[in-house]
Parts: C-alpha cells; structure tokens; sequence
C-alpha cells in the first residue's frame, strides 16, 4: 500500500435511495425508508473508494469490522451522500472515518477497517475455506 494514504483526500460516495434498500425481515417490508444495512453498505463502498487508489499492483483489501450509527431515516428516492476520511493507517489496516448524509441532515457515523493483503495469498486462503468445507461438509 502506499503511504502516501495517510495523507488522501476524503472520497465521497453518493447513491439514490431506492426501494431495494428498504428494511426487509421475514418477507416484510416494514419502513419505506432507507435501512442501516443499505447505509453500511455505502460506507464501505466510500471506504474502499478511498483506499482503492492507493493499493499496489498485486494488493486487495478486505473489511474486517464495521461501526456505525443510524442516526436519522433518509426517504427513499432522496441521494445519499457518504464522506470517507482516513482515521488512521498502521500497514497494513486502514481505518476511515465515516459520514452519510441526506441533503443537510446528517444521518450516519462510523467507521470501516480494511486489511490490505496480497492477491494471491487471499486467493489461496480463500481455496484453503472451500477446499475444508468440502471435506468437512
């Protein structure tokens, strides 16, 4: 990864609210907002927007954990703004701070971690998962 990272420029990340991203549980739809699932979604498309440009030929990352608060409902067919910021960067976990927006409402904080790693080596360890599965299914 390169260093340089540590002193990015926040991305930003935007997207419409739609149906799809409602609340869904047990074949309900219980709120015709846009769900927490759906905002975390977007935060971590915002996070991987912001590193991607600073990972190294042959390097991927993967999130390895998620915070965040709903802070406020945003409607659905309104754009959703998320800011990516870098928290911190100690090689190789990136953490960035989070922000979704609604027009001027603010209606999420949080924050993503992701573990830059080589290629290959995560595609050997995820072989390594489904070889176990099939001997141990």
């Amino acid at each position: 990864m390169k260093l340089e990272i540590a002193r990015a420029q926040p991305a930003v990340y935007r997207e419409r609210a739609a149906a799809w991203m409602r609340p869904y549980m047990k074949g309900k739809v219980d709120h015709p907002v846009y769900s927490t699932w759906a905002m975390v979604r977007a935060m971590e498309n915002a996070s991987r927007t912001l590193l991607q440009p600073y990972l190294e030929p042959g390097e991927d990352a993967v999130g390895i954990e998620v915070s965040a608060r709903h802070l406020a409902p945003a409607s659905l067919g309104k754009m959703i703004i998320i800011r990516a910021a870098i928290e911190s960067v100690k090689p190789p976990v990136v953490i960035c701070r989070l922000e979704a927006f609604c027009g001027k409402s603010k209606i999420g904080v949080g924050t993503h971690k992701q573990f830059v790693m080589n290629r290959a080596r995560y595609k050997k360890f995820l072989a390594n998962i489904r070889a176990f599965k099939k001997t141990h299914a």
